[in-house]
């Protein structure tokens, strides 16, 4: 009997000797921080807001430090902040662009690495910079938008039509219209691109300037006088130039599909086959001074239809001569007999009328033959003509000049 509680004894120490070591060992392997510890950052390990999601406390100093944060500030020369400024980030390495708007940007989780900045905002010089983010500390930068003037207006000529081919060049003091293409390409210019003739400079530093306007490589055919431009100001101008002659073509009936070419009567070519020995044509009969004239038609310009405003195609700049008319539609084409003749400074509009099955698919078939039993969409048909002379400068928007507002 004695035995039992000394049994029971040495039991109730071994399950406490056993307490007192869990305890031990959960002490000796618990995670959380002494009071006050801090990470590599000098941030509290006991919070577990600065961890990333999912790492235990005590772990910091084996990972990766957070994203990398980067700010940029768009200010002026004066080093004034400029509202409504868009900023673009652009890893260099690859990857989504990011965006802001406003007069700073904030990104607080990019990746670290190259990466390239631009800023832009209305009437301002854009800036660039290509910028090392790394983790750990905040990467600041700015990014300077110097203030710049524009101009725009329109480049029409004496009959108010816009004129693509030829440029507006900006000059300063010292500077000439570009005497070849490679100038010309690094100059300051603008071009119309619009059938209104209307164009917009490229961005200018405030300054003195005066307009040259006329082909990119060459004379200038007109210059302005100097004019002043200052800080954002965007200023007017209207140009027009005199440049040949024009045409307009009025062929009613002809579909989208159709195309209209001039014939150009070169009258030199037409005087070096006169002064050929005469040839035999293909009946072994003399060419006859009509024959050997068609040798002299040459195609000159061509438009399609489905570019013409209102059913006309305009044909702004020509030179002075005669001419004929061809135009092909989906059915048929034809050829005027008829020549007009087009004047320096005088426009000339040629109305003609298109038959109605000129414009549909023919039936190879059944085709429809003309007068000569040939089927019509295979030879040429005889094209009537009605041709107007309109008395010169009657659409002409003014004379010709530049004419800053």
């Amino acid at each position: 009997m004695q035995k039992r509680p000394l049994f029971l004894l040495v039991i109730l120490v071994a399950a406490a000797v056993a307490i007192l070591l869990s305890r031990s060992d959960a002490t000796k392997h618990d995670p959380r921080p002494a009071p006050g510890a801090t990470d590599l950052l000098g941030l509290p390990l006991s919070s577990q807001d600065f961890l990333p999601k999912g790492l235990a406390l005590g772990e910091r100093e084996n990972v990766a430090l957070s994203p990398a944060r980067l700010k940029v500030l768009a200010v002026d020369p004066q080093g004034a902040p400029v509202p409504a400024t868009t900023f673009l980030a652009t890893p260099e390495a690859g990857g989504e662009s990011r965006k802001a708007m406003g007069s700073f940007a904030d990104w607080r989780d990019i990746s670290s690495g190259q990466w390239q900045l631009e800023a832009t905002a209305e009437m301002r010089f854009p800036a660039t910079q290509s910028l090392d983010v790394q983790d750990g500390p905040i990467t600041e930068t700015q990014l300077e938008l110097r203030p710049a003037s524009q101009v725009y207006g329109t480049f029409l000529n004496t009959y108010g039509k816009s004129l693509n081919s030829v440029y507006v060049f900006f000059l300063k003091e010292g500077q000439e219209h570009p005497r070849g293409y490679k100038n010309s390409q690094a100059a300051l210019h603008a071009r119309p691109k619009s059938k209104d003739g209307s164009f917009t400079s490229p961005l200018l530093t405030p300054g003195r300037y005066r307009i040259s306007a006329g082909r990119a490589a060459g004379k200038s055919q007109l210059l302005s006088d100097w004019f002043e431009l200052s800080d954002f100001e965007r200023r007017s101008v209207q140009i027009v130039m005199e440049q040949g002659a024009m045409l307009e073509v009025v062929p009613r009936g002809a579909s989208e599909k159709a195309s209209v070419s001039l014939l150009y009567f070169d009258r030199g070519v037409a005087e070096s086959y006169r002064a050929r020995p005469p040839k035999p044509n293909k009946k072994g009969e003399l060419k006859t001074p009509e024959e050997i004239r068609e040798k002299a038609w040459k195609k000159f310009l061509k438009q399609k239809m489905k570019d013409s405003v209102d059913g006309k195609l305009i044909f702004p700049a020509m030179r002075p001569g005669v001419y004929r008319l061809e135009i092909k539609d989906v059915g048929g084409k034809f050829r005027s007999a008829q020549e007009f003749e087009v004047f320096q400074n005088k426009p000339v509009r040629i109305n003609c009328e298109i038959p109605s099955w000129a414009n549909e698919k023919p039936n190879k078939e059944k085709p429809l033959l003309d007068s000569n039993g040939e089927p019509r969409h295979k030879s040429w048909q005889a094209l009537p003509l009605d041709v107007e002379v309109w008395p010169a400068g009657m659409l002409g928007p003014g004379k010709e000049g530049i004419r800053l507002k």
